[in-house]
């Protein structure tokens, strides 16, 4: 009889912020608390930030990523990728709209250089933004998307939009740092069917289970 116990490792998994580190580990189950319908993506990669992440192909994932349940029920997928990290990632929700901010005023570069911009949003907690030498607005949002998860940002002709991923009437943004020189809008928080459940469960098997002593 070989022990099962003894022989798995769990952890908690916060949806699209939480890479998995499967070193050590052959099997791979993400349970996933899924209160809405909702399509969850994964992405694998070498790098421990996946700066490399591709996502994953369905030779490689157990189970489905299309989840119609509203009742809360656990949603899993197994991953047999070859991978050591690996990302679970929501692609839409049926319902709701995200949170997003816009900045008010012209793009300054010599207002950003070495400056922070703190971005905190709905179940993710602060994630400090530190710009480079950008010349345009769109390399600052790049600095944005480079250095957050959870958020992306893009440009709408010359203004920088953050926004979540996550929707829901829930979702929202607010912003500190030492940015001061851009600033922004009102926050327009995010509307309808609530991404409350953004969170789960990893479980990690060793390669070999160990037989359970009898004797």
């Amino acid at each position: 009889m070989k022990d099962l116990k003894s022989n798995i490792t769990t952890s908690d998994v916060v949806v699209g912020t939480t890479i998995i580190d499967r070193q050590g580990y052959e099997s791979l189950t993400i349970s996933l608390d899924v209160e809405d319908a909702t399509t969850v993506k994964l992405e694998h990669g070498d790098d421990s930030g996946l700066s490399d992440a591709a996502e994953v192909g369905a030779d490689f994932i157990i189970g489905q990523l299309v989840f119609a349940t509203a009742d809360g029920s656990p949603c899993t997928i197994g991953y047999n990728g070859n991978k050591r990290y690996v990302r679970p990632s929501y692609v839409s929700l049926v319902a709701g709209t995200a949170a997003s901010i816009t900045s008010d005023n012209s793009f300054a570069v010599s207002d950003l250089t070495g400056k922070t911009l703190i971005i905190t949003a709905t179940g993710l907690g602060a994630q400090t933004v530190t710009f480079g030498t950008a010349t345009t607005a769109l390399l600052a949002a790049e600095d944005i998307n480079d250095q957050v998860v959870g958020l992306h940002a893009s440009v709408v002709a010359t203004d920088i939009v953050i926004t979540t991923d996550a929707v829901g009437s829930l979702q929202t943004i607010a912003l500190a740092g030492t940015a001061t020189d851009l600033t922004w809008e009102a926050v327009v928080v995010g509307t309808g069917t609530n991404l409350t459940a953004g969170k789960g469960t990893a479980i990690l098997g060793h390669p070999h289970l160990a037989p359970v002593d009898q004797s």
